[in-house]
């Protein structure tokens, strides 16, 4: 831990396990693995991303995740939001989200657009708009969230099979 009280994945005393694809691209540490899915730390980006071995897309991370943007616009324009459900900003920080989320889907999402939470504070917000698996849909309803911004993955996705772990 450093003296900030956040860790440091690449120094844990347990040591760290590197992860990466078929084509040698580094994907980041390994944090956990579960069922068909792989929990990993991307320490360039300082969040987490979940991928699904069934066809190695990127997933939504996180259980309150969710996989739309919230507009203050009613046309989808303007700053994205991300909704936090239980308004957790401490958890949202460290999540990813997938626009559009094909998690039930079994085919690659080669048109996924990745998301992260803004260091930026918890705030309630009247929205208007917001893009679900691509889709503009007017609504209107008060939430807290937290902005987006839209950032590239340093590897490329849907990830290749096997994975290799150093």
């Amino acid at each position: 831990m450093s003296s900030d009280g956040k860790y440091n994945y690449r120094s844990t005393p347990a040591g760290a396990i590197d992860v990466y694809d078929a084509n040698n691209q580094y994907l980041g540490i390994l944090y956990e693995l579960y069922g068909d899915k792989a929990k990993i730390y991307i320490p360039s980006m300082k969040k987490f991303i979940v991928l699904r071995f069934l066809d190695g897309n990127i997933m939504n991370s996180g259980t309150h995740a969710n996989n739309y943007l919230l507009y203050e616009s009613t046309d989808c324009s303007g700053q994205p939001h991300i909704g936090c459900i239980y308004g957790n900003s401490e958890f949202s920080a460290c999540i990813l989200h997938v626009i559009p989320d094909h998690s039930d889907s079994p085919q690659p999402n080669t048109t996924a657009r990745y998301f992260i939470t803004a260091d930026s504070p918890l705030v309630e917000r009247q929205f208007f708009s917001e893009l679900y698996y691509g889709e503009c849909r007017q609504d209107g309803y008060t939430r807290k969230s937290i902005v987006a911004i839209e950032v590239t993955l340093p590897f490329n996705t849907p990830v290749d099979f096997p994975l290799r772990f150093e």
